[in-house]
C-alpha cells in the first residue's frame, strides 16, 4: 500500500501523462488516447491513495470513479467520460481489428481525461 502522503506524486505522474499525450496528438492519436487513459487512471488513484485505500490494479477507469464516490450517477458527464477512457485505453493498448482514433476523436477523450482530472482535484486537499 502506498504512503497516503505519495497521493502528490500520483497527481505528478498524471499530469506528465496528459502532458504527453497532448504532444502526441497531432501525430499519434492513438499513443495520445493511451495516455489520456492512463493520466485518468493515476488521477482517481491519487484520490485513494490520499483516503489511504490502496488502490485497485484495474486499469477500468468506471471501476476507479466508482471506488471514489459510489454515489456517482451511471449518466454523469464524468461516468460517460470514464466509459470513453476505459473504452479506449484497453483498444489503445495493443493492434487490433479496430479503426484507430482520429485527431478529432483523441481531442474528445482529452476532454473526457480533463473532466476525470476536475473531478479528482476537487476532492484532493489544495
Amino acid at each position: 500500500m502506498p504512503d497516503s502522503s505519495d497521493w502528490r506524486r500520483w497527481i505528478s505522474y498524471a499530469q506528465n501523462d496528459f502532458a504527453a499525450g497532448m504532444k502526441l496528438l497531432e501525430e499519434f492519436p492513438t499513443n495520445a488516447c493511451y495516455c489520456f487513459q492512463q493520466s485518468s487512471e493515476k488521477f482517481l488513484k491519487a484520490v485513494l491513495i490520499e483516503r489511504g485505500i490502496d488502490p485497485t490494479r484495474s486499469h477500468d477507469v468506471r471501476t476507479l470513479l466508482t471506488l471514489v464516490d459510489s454515489s456517482i450517477s451511471d449518466e454523469s458527464f464524468e461516468m460517460e467520460a470514464a466509459r470513453l477512457l476505459t473504452f479506449v485505453g484497453g483498444r489503445s493498448r495493443y493492434p487490433d481489428n479496430y479503426s484507430e482514433p482520429t485527431v478529432e476523436q483523441a481531442q474528445a477523450v482529452a476532454l473526457a481525461a480533463r473532466a476525470i482530472e476536475k473531478f479528482c482535484l476537487a476532492r484532493l486537499p489544495s
